[in-house]
C-alpha cells in the first residue's frame, strides 16, 4: 500500500489536482494515457479499498487535441490530506522523504506526468541524441534531482529558463534505476534507446553524451 500512496503524491504532484465544489471534495487526474489512468486508478483502488473510483471521458479528441481520461476519487479527507501533506502542491511529502525504498514508485509518478524520452539528431544535426527528461516549475525540483542521483538515474543536465527546470538524466543510469514508466509509450522509447546505446557501446569503445531536449513523447 505505501508504494501506491507514494505513487499517487508522485502523479498528484505532477499533473494531479484537488477541487472543492461546492459538497463535492475531491483528488482526480485527466491525462490522454490510458495506461496512466490505469495505474492511478489501481492505486487508488488500493489505497483506498472501501471509496468509490469513477472514470470517464472528460474531454472528446477534437482536431490535433486527443481525448484525456479523468479518474477521481471523492472525500474531504482525501482533499484534505493531498492538499496538507504537499503544502498544496508546493512540498514533497515528509513520509516520502524519510523512507527510500518509496522513491522509486513516487518518481515514477512525476515521470508518468511530467517526463519524456527522444531519440534523435542533436540541434547541430551532427550526432545522434538520446535523452529521458522532465521539466516542472515547482519549487522542489532540487529536491527531486537529488534523489533521482541517489537512486542511480544520474543527473547530466540542471537547466532553468523561465522558471521551468529541466533536469535530463543519463538514459541507461535511468533503466537500471528501476523508476521507469507506467505509461508503454514512454517505457517503449526507453527500451530502445537502451538497446540504441548498448549497440554503439559494443561497436565503440566510448559514446560522448549530449544532454540535449529533442522532440517530447
Amino acid at each position: 500500500m505505501n508504494q501506491e500512496r507514494a505513487y499517487l503524491y508522485g502523479a498528484f504532484l505532477g499533473d494531479g489536482f484537488i477541487s472543492n465544489q461546492g459538497n463535492s471534495w475531491y483528488l482526480a487526474l485527466k491525462v490522454v494515457d490510458h495506461d496512466f489512468a490505469d495505474e492511478f486508478e489501481r492505486c487508488l483502488r488500493v489505497v483506498y479499498p472501501y471509496k468509490h473510483v469513477s472514470r470517464y471521458m472528460a474531454d472528446k479528441a477534437v482536431g490535433n487535441r486527443r481525448a484525456r481520461t479523468q479518474v477521481k476519487i471523492n472525500g474531504k479527507e482525501i482533499y484534505m490530506e493531498f492538499k496538507e501533506n504537499t503544502n498544496s502542491k508546493s512540498e514533497i511529502p515528509k513520509f516520502i522523504l524519510d523512507d527510500v525504498a518509496l522513491w522509486p514508485a513516487f518518481l515514477r509518478g512525476i515521470m508518468d506526468s511530467e517526463g519524456w524520452v527522444t531519440v534523435g539528431l542533436n540541434k547541430k544535426k551532427t550526432m545522434m541524441s538520446f535523452n529521458v527528461a522532465f521539466a516542472m516549475k515547482a519549487p522542489f525540483v532540487g529536491k527531486l534531482a537529488d534523489m533521482f542521483n541517489k537512486v542511480g538515474a544520474t543527473v547530466v543536465s540542471d537547466k532553468t529558463k523561465d522558471d521551468l527546470r529541466t533536469i535530463i538524466f543519463h538514459p541507461l543510469d535511468y533503466l537500471k534505476s528501476g523508476v521507469s514508466f507506467s505509461i508503454v509509450r514512454k517505457r517503449k522509447r526507453l527500451e530502445l534507446v537502451a538497446l540504441t546505446l548498448n549497440d554503439f557501446t559494443q561497436r565503440y569503445s566510448a559514446i560522448k553524451y549530449h544532454g540535449e531536449v529533442e522532440d517530447k513523447v
